[in-house]
């Protein structure tokens, strides 16, 4: 094997590693909700785990469904990186999913169950409206989070919430939000200590490592 086809496998399975750690997946338990329904629907907040580690949570997905006990996989997914979200490709879907993560904390800061029913609709009504039209609860919670979006989340910060959505190709799995990551480049929960690079970083590491492929053949001697 010559300097250039080593270089080259180099380059290749180097960015192959870096790339794969970005997409990691974690495996989810839904455990219990709070006991608050609105006759229909148990509301957040809810108790999830976490690749074993417990989590608050909050659905903003009326599209799936899941029951008590049922274990799935889900990519956790960053507010710094939506494009691979459920709703990615939605009109200003990006402030919709900062918005979800506002209403999820002020839900934290509530025990009124009126209040959190409110909430919940407000969230669920995001990227699907239908079914929440005439919800003066929903509407105004709706109204107090897009004040809240260009005030610039106050007291939110996203770095430290993930989306909790269903492998691609998988089955569809409600969607839901969870807070406390505090690693902007933490892919587990549990505090495992496995890390990933930013997508952004993904593409630099792997462009100077193209470079230095690059680099090696021109000083390589032709034969």
């Amino acid at each position: 094997m010559n300097t250039r086809t080593f270089l080259r496998l180099l380059v290749v399975s180097t960015l192959l590693v870096l790339c794969a750690s970005v997409a990691k997946s974690a495996t989810i338990t839904f455990v219990s909700v709070n006991g608050v329904d609105d006759g229909r629907d148990y509301v957040g907040p809810y108790t999830i785990q976490i690749d074993g580690t417990t989590y608050a949570a909050m659905c903003y997905d009326v599209l799936g469904t899941v029951s008590f006990g049922q274990t799935w996989e889900a990519n956790l997914v960053r507010f710094a990186d939506l494009s691979g979200s459920y709703y990615a490709g939605y009109p200003d879907y990006e402030q919709g999913y900062a918005e979800v993560a506002w209403l999820f904390s002020q839900l934290l800061l509530t025990h009124s169950p009126s209040t959190q029913i409110d909430i919940q609709h407000a969230a669920w009504s995001l990227f699907n409206p239908a079914g929440f039209e005439g919800d003066p609860g929903a509407a105004a919670w709706r109204s107090l989070a897009q004040t809240a979006y260009y005030a610039g989340l106050p007291d939110v910060n996203l770095d430290t919430f993930r989306l909790v959505e269903a492998v691609p190709d998988g089955p569809r799995v409600q969607g839901l939000v969870v807070n406390g990551f505090y690693s902007v480049f933490q892919i587990e929960a549990g505090g495992s200590g496995s890390t990933a690079p930013e997508p952004a970083g993904c593409l630099l590491m792997g462009c100077g490592l193209t470079l230095f492929g690059a680099m090696a053949r021109r000083r390589t001697p032709s034969r």
